[in-house]
C-alpha cells in the first residue's frame, strides 16, 4: 500500500463521506455486511454506481471487502476514521518547561 500524508488521508476521508450517497452507503454498511446487489436494491441505485462509490470508500479505508466464497461483501470500517481523527485533531502536547 502506498504511503500517503496525514493531510491527504484526511482529504480522502472527507471526500468519501461528504457525498450524500456514499454517506448513506456508509450508514447501511455500519449496520451489517452487504453485497453490491443488496446495496443497489436498498439504495435504489445501479450496481455499477454502487461499485464506484464503494471504490472511493475502500480507497479511503472506510470499508472492508470480505470474500464470501467468491462473492464480495462490504462492511463499514470505523477504525481508520477514528484513528485519523484522533491523529489530526489531538491536542498538541505541551512542553515540559
Amino acid at each position: 500500500m502506498d504511503t500517503i500524508s496525514p493531510s491527504q488521508d484526511l482529504n480522502n476521508l472527507f471526500e468519501a463521506i461528504l457525498d450524500s450517497k456514499r454517506l448513506a452507503l456508509s450508514v447501511y454498511l455500519s449496520l451489517r455486511e452487504y453485497s453490491v446487489l443488496e446495496l443497489a436494491r436498498i439504495a435504489d441505485m445501479k450496481p455499477k454506481d454502487i461499485q464506484r462509490h464503494l471504490e472511493v470508500l475502500e480507497c479511503a479505508r472506510l470499508v472492508n471487502v470480505l470474500d464470501r466464497g467468491g462473492k464480495k461483501g462490504y462492511r463499514f470500517n470505523p477504525r481508520h476514521l477514528e484513528q485519523t481523527i484522533r491523529q489530526q485533531f489531538a491536542r498538541p502536547k505541551k512542553d515540559a518547561n
